[in-house]
């Protein structure tokens, strides 16, 4: 528990959202895209149930269904903004408080992040979660323990569209 308590900042900060043009973003799972959950190589590599499969799929896409709700949500907002800061007399106030709503809903999304997170791993045991961060740790070592390497800590390929 202490681990988890720690390495949250890690979490809302690089794991789910990270900025754009860094490394991160939605559905982030520990630095591995929860979508690599769902290759036949992690779930051979981590020994997943089909249950487990089909849990973290489901879970997959609720996720994406509520980001992207949330994301429209913002982009109407920022669209709001804009009209507000363009017009001839702009009212501060209205302003401030559009803000404040998107930023409300940025932190809306981060927490839907980090409930995906812990839902997904709630549905792992504890020995896969310890594998799939080894095989995570593994990744960002690169070749022959360089150091170097792509830096996402991707150990599974991308699945194939």
């Amino acid at each position: 528990m202490l681990r988890i308590a720690a390495a949250l900042p890690l979490i809302l900060a690089g794991l789910f959202g990270a900025p754009r043009g860094q490394h991160g973003g939605p559905g982030h799972f520990g630095g591995l895209r929860l979508r690599l959950l769902l290759t036949p190589q992690a779930a051979e590599e981590l020994n997943l149930t089909e249950v487990q499969q089909d849990k973290l799929k489901e879970l997959c896409y609720s996720h994406q269904e509520k980001v992207l709700e949330i994301k429209q949500k913002i982009e109407r907002e920022q669209l709001e903004l804009k009209k507000l800061m363009d017009a001839d007399e702009p009212n501060e106030s209205k302003i401030k408080a559009k803000v404040r709503e998107i930023g409300s809903l940025r932190t809306d999304l981060k927490l839907a992040q980090v409930d995906t997170y812990f839902a997904a791993r709630k549905i792992l045991t504890d020995e896969q979660i310890e594998k799939m961060e080894s095989l995570r740790h593994a990744g960002r070592r690169g070749p022959e323990g360089s150091g170097h390497g792509s830096g996402r800590g991707e150990r599974f390929p991308a699945p194939e569209r």
